[in-house]
């Protein structure tokens, strides 16, 4: 009788553990295969320089280290190499270039280079074959990357949250890898353009809805994919524009939207939103006890119904760059989210306590312009201004007042500073008076705009239409 513990009819001892399984990872030679034999066929050009078309395309989508079979990497670096020098790719030149690197034994000799260049009878299919290798090298990194993370939720992470954000970004990063670099003819872009011009030439914008006309005309279109820069010092109304924005957005146009608020909690957001929506006093609701009167109540609960109807997601924590980038995508995937307002990018959490403010300034601003073109979103980020504003005569903030304005500049498309006399000046005779001043526009024209601001409910108005 058998006594191999893996014959059904033989009991395993004690303590005995079965062999695990070998799996072969996700691969597909004949694709590999089938590509290499279509850069040795290439494609018909004209006798010019001595380049071959197909290797050009499949370079564009397919990296040595995108196939499975060592010896077909070795295969495509040497023909990469020898297109390079300025040779025809034949099996003699790619034989010779492996020779002299010492693989061409490896590779299986020039008899496998001379099989591979008569399998494949056309090149008309080489992006489909290299669409084929990119799949499998993407299964292939999945499965290692849920190896990866099956060990380390094993190990019971002390830093869940940022396990998560890890996990998410390794993911995030093989569905990139595995995407192709877009690019389109000028005549595709043209015609996004001119229906971006008759959209303005009959009065309606092809961007997000701004809520105060003069500014819309202003600003022109905000874009999907530009971040937008709202910057002041404390107590100009930042946040009360920010949240005027959102709720416009939400409430009349439906436009589902995300507020990442690192100071107010959800509450708090929800209420001010609906103070705003209301045009209620603020001050009848602070305090340990609320004034409302009766007729003001039932106003005020309209306002609260219009925000809890509206698509608003809140996210109230301190977060670090990584953890504010995995909360908007997960907003994004979930819920469509289109906007996001930030408040404020200086306290976004560091995720190292070593790195310079200004740097990390830098990184979170670079980092949410990369987010806003990946996931074609609007990104509205409000920022703190330095005190060198308040030491001059003019207080009226500038670029330099934003301290890490060099990067700020470089990768905001808009930037809106927000200025109010009688903050500074009670007598002012532009008491109740707010600027927005353009500072920044890559999609227009700069320039200050005069917005009427009633501090009780921490709005702001169109002037001329102000009553």
């Amino acid at each position: 009788m058998s006594t191999d513990p893996t014959d059904y009819n033989v009991a395993p001892p004690i303590g005995y553990e079965a062999p695990p399984e070998v799996r072969t990872p996700p691969h597909n030679d004949e694709a590999e295969r089938a590509m290499l034999g279509a850069v040795f066929i290439g494609r018909p050009r004209a006798a010019a320089a001595p380049i071959n078309a197909v290797l050009t395309d499949v370079r564009a989508m397919l990296n040595a280290a995108d196939l499975y079979r060592e010896p077909h990497r070795h295969i495509y670096r040497a023909m990469c190499e020898v297109a390079d020098d300025g040779l025809e790719i034949d099996v003699v030149t790619v034989a010779d270039k492996l020779m002299a690197q010492g693989l061409l034994e490896a590779v299986g000799g020039a008899n496998v280079l001379a099989r591979l260049s008569h399998e494949n009878p056309s090149s008309s299919n080489v992006e489909y074959y290299a669409k084929i290798i990119l799949r499998t090298k993407a299964l292939r990194d999945l499965a290692a990357l849920a190896a990866v993370i099956q060990d380390e939720a094993y190990g019971n992470p002390s830093d869940f949250n940022g396990f998560i954000c890890r996990s998410e970004e390794a993911l995030l990063a093989i569905t990139r890898a595995s995407e192709q670099v877009s690019f389109r003819h000028i005549r595709e872009a043209g015609k996004d353009a001119v229906i971006k011009l008759e959209a303005k030439q009959q009065g309606t914008q092809s961007g997000i809805p701004i809520p105060w006309p003069d500014m819309e005309e202003q600003l022109g279109a905000i874009e999907p994919g530009d971040l937008t820069v709202l910057a002041a010092r404390p107590g100009m109304g930042k946040s009360a524009m920010a949240f005027q924005w959102a709720g416009v957005l939400a409430i009349e146009h439906l436009v589902p939207v995300g507020i990442l608020s690192l100071e107010m909690r959800d509450d708090q957001v929800f209420m001010r939103m609906a103070t705003q929506s209301a045009r209620i006093d603020n001050s009848l609701l602070t305090g340990a006890k609320a004034r409302l009167s009766e007729a003001q109540w039932a106003i005020f609960l309209g306002g609260m119904k219009r925000v809890v109807d509206a698509p608003v997601w809140v996210g109230e924590e301190r977060f670090t760059l990584r953890e504010a980038t995995a909360v908007m995508r997960r907003m994004h995937r979930r819920h469509d989210v289109r906007v996001f307002f930030i408040d404020y990018l200086q306290i976004v959490s560091k995720s190292d306590d070593r790195a310079k403010d200004a740097e990390h300034v830098k990184r979170v601003v670079s980092e949410l312009k990369k987010l806003a073109k990946e996931l074609r979103v609007n990104i509205i980020a409000l920022a703190q201004l330095n005190r060198e504003c308040e030491r001059r005569a003019d207080k009226r903030p500038m670029p330099s007042d934003l301290g890490e304005s060099g990067q700020i500049e470089r990768e905001a498309d808009q930037i809106i500073f927000l200025y109010r006399d009688d903050y500074y000046e009670a007598e002012s005779e532009d008491r109740g008076v707010a600027e927005a001043i353009v500072s920044k526009n890559r999609n227009g024209s700069t320039g200050t705009v005069r917005l009427r601001w009633t501090g009780s409910s921490m709005v702001f108005d169109t002037l001329e239409g102000y009553h």
